[in-house]
């Protein structure tokens, strides 16, 4: 199974988040490893929450992003698109 954990799952634990941190933990102990945090703090992006998605985009061989906010990724070594790149993308293959 391939899931995706939005980034404020992350911030729940780096925060700490006490409503949120047991599940949220408990969450990234299966998916998120911290090489991806790490390599998240650790990259050039303004945004960490972006960052975030881009390493995990990575890490599970994604080979595109979709997302409104495609100037957000200008460092990603994914392809990104907009949804509606990525319909007429998926409609042409």
């Amino acid at each position: 199974m391939i899931i995706f954990i939005d980034s404020n799952i992350v911030l729940d634990v780096m925060l700490p988040n006490p409503k949120m941190f047991v599940e949220s933990n408990a969450v990234l102990e299966q998916g998120v490893d911290e090489t991806c945090i790490l390599n998240a703090l650790d990259s050039d992006w303004k945004d960490f929450e972006d960052s975030v998605q881009h390493q995990v985009a990575q890490q599970i061989m994604a080979e595109i992003i979709v997302t409104r906010n495609t100037e957000d990724y200008a460092l990603s070594s994914v392809r990104v698109m907009t949804p509606k790149e990525f319909l007429k993308f998926a409609q042409e293959t």
